[in-house]
């Protein structure tokens, strides 16, 4: 039980020395009593009380028994295991002082103040003590405000999280339950501590300390330690890298295009970042999203998959974070998934075309040669000119950022009338390589021009075929131009035509004229084929 305060006595009695037992004293009208251990109080009446009056306490006292100290001028009483104060005494006035010079051997409690951080008292004063239940801890007001007393030290975070390991780089840390005179010390990941070369009390949540020497990649991650004066520490793990941060390899921005024809098995390994003290590194996908139809590697960074086909071209923004474990880089890239790109080009001549960064195939190649012109006959009709060779291919292998020569196959012309300019054959159509022949003259008495071939050394065959030959004329027709190789979706060749009517010209792409009635007939001359065609997709 704690020392209580009941009253007080004014002054100490003179008592004689080296007394006899039953001796006795009287003193302002109150005769007391020697008992051998010291003086008792007689006489005081019914109901009085015995009290004992000496230097020292009594031995084997009862509970209740009274006990006036002769040289501290204190009475007090004794109960339990203990003499409870009855009456402060000393200078201090009142008795307060008692109660905390005064040892206690009980295993219960003593009660404090208690209340939130906000329900301190509006006026403190220093050796103020409560019970704070906002931070959980005993607290008390010092010199430098309140803080607590031996409690819970909270180390919340540590800044930089990352440096060159240099001896004195000064960190800032924050928490909560720093008092001042507190030392910040660095653990290295082998359990080394290294004291701070100076740690700064700013406030109870906020301290500065400086690194003491300098620390290798070896010892990283470091720990950040706070031990208050009174022994209480708190411990903030793995806080600081001795590295640098991941660094990106590729600039923000754009990755590229995915082309249509480049869609399938997609592979970007740009993403990536190293590490400069050579720490494995972790990625991931911190926002946004990627194509459809692709997937992201955690651990290379890789960009692969086959990526959905679009109508409309259309942009993936993302953010990708690369962590060694202490500290995040993050980079904001994107990724256009191209929609089908058609390029035709069906006017006989010489072109030049450029592959677009990033591409690297034709998801397919159409090519059709020029059809062959139809002939006139002396003394017949004459046969109708052959038609072209025809190419259908995909995947056709090209080199980003190369120029290429395209050649669209020129109409072979018919014979105009007896005696005009001989007919000419349809030109070749070429292009990466790969070559689709034009189709042969109709010749003379009844004789048709022979059909173009295909000749494919880039890309996959799908359905290329050679060009059918011209006709020969029957009975009151002419002859019919032959067809080019890839059937009526680029046209047929010309029909034959009735006596004394000139042959016909060939329309489409690639489809052989048709033969001319005789000189004898009129004059009538042979059809002109039609151009060579190249279609490109990607």
């Amino acid at each position: 039980m704690p020392w209580m305060v009941l009253g007080k006595l004014v002054m100490p009695l003179n008592f004689p020395t080296n007394p006899s037992v039953s001796d006795t004293y009287t003193y302002n009208g109150i005769t007391w009593t020697f008992n051998g251990n010291g003086w008792t109080k007689s006489g005081a009446g019914t109901g009085g009380a015995s009290i004992t009056v000496s230097g020292s306490a009594p031995a084997n006292p009862n509970n209740g028994a009274l006990w006036f100290n002769s040289e501290s001028g204190e009475t007090g009483v004794y109960f339990g295991n203990g003499w409870v104060a009855v009456g402060g005494g000393g200078s201090g006035g009142g008795g307060v002082a008692a109660v905390y010079d005064v040892a206690s051997t009980s295993t219960g409690y003593f009660s404090l103040p208690r209340g939130s951080t906000s329900q301190r008292p509006g006026t403190s004063a220093n050796g103020y003590v409560r019970f704070n239940t906002t931070t959980g801890t005993t607290e008390h007001y010092t010199i430098n405000g309140w803080e607590s007393i031996g409690g819970v030290i909270s180390v919340a975070t540590v800044s930089p999280s990352s440096f060159t390991g240099n001896a004195g780089t000064q960190f800032t840390i924050t928490g909560s339950g720093f008092v001042s005179g507190c030392v910040v010390s660095f653990i290295t990941s082998g359990s080394q501590e290294y004291a701070a070369t100076s740690t700064i009390f700013l406030t109870a949540s906020n301290l500065t300390a400086t690194t003491p020497r300098n620390f290798t990649v070896a010892e990283e991650p470091l720990s950040v330690k706070v031990t208050n004066p009174s022994g209480a520490t708190g411990t903030k793990l793995n806080a600081i890298d001795c590295g640098g941060t991941p660094t990106f390899t590729t600039a923000a921005g754009s990755l590229g295009n995915i082309y249509d024809s480049n869609r399938t098995n997609f592979t970007l390994a740009t993403a990536a970042a190293t590490d400069p003290d050579g720490t494995s590194i972790t990625y991931s996908i911190s926002s946004g999203s990627l194509p459809l139809g692709l997937s992201f590697n955690t651990t290379t960074a890789a960009i692969t998959g086959t990526a959905t086909a679009v109508v409309s071209n259309t942009t993936y923004t993302f953010t990708v974070s690369a962590s060694d474990g202490v500290n995040t880089s993050t980079r904001q890239f994107s990724i256009t998934v191209l929609a089908p790109v058609i390029l035709t080009y069906t006017t006989a001549g010489t072109y030049s075309w450029t592959a677009p960064t990033g591409l690297t195939q034709l998801s397919r190649l159409i090519m059709i040669g020029g059809g062959g012109g139809g002939s006139a006959g002396n003394a017949a009709w004459a046969g109708g000119g052959g038609g072209a060779g025809f190419i259908n291919v995909t995947g056709v292998g090209i080199v980003s950022g190369t120029t290429y020569t395209l050649v669209v196959g020129s109409k072979g012309l018919g014979v105009t009338a007896c005696g005009g300019s001989p007919v000419t054959s349809g030109g070749n159509t070429t292009a990466f390589s790969n070559t689709a022949s034009g189709g042969g003259t109709g010749g003379p008495n009844t004789v048709g021009g022979a059909g173009g071939i295909f000749t494919i050394t880039n890309g996959t065959n799908s359905a290329s075929s050679n060009g059918a030959a011209g006709n020969a004329s029957t009975g009151d027709y002419s002859a019919g131009g032959g067809t080019n190789g890839g059937g009526s979706t680029y046209g047929t060749g010309a029909a034959g035509v009735p006596n004394s009517t000139p042959g016909n010209h060939a329309a489409g792409y690639g489809n052989g004229g048709g033969g001319g009635h005789s000189c004898q007939g009129g004059h009538r001359g042979g059809g002109d084929g039609s151009g060579g065609y190249i279609e490109i997709r990607y």
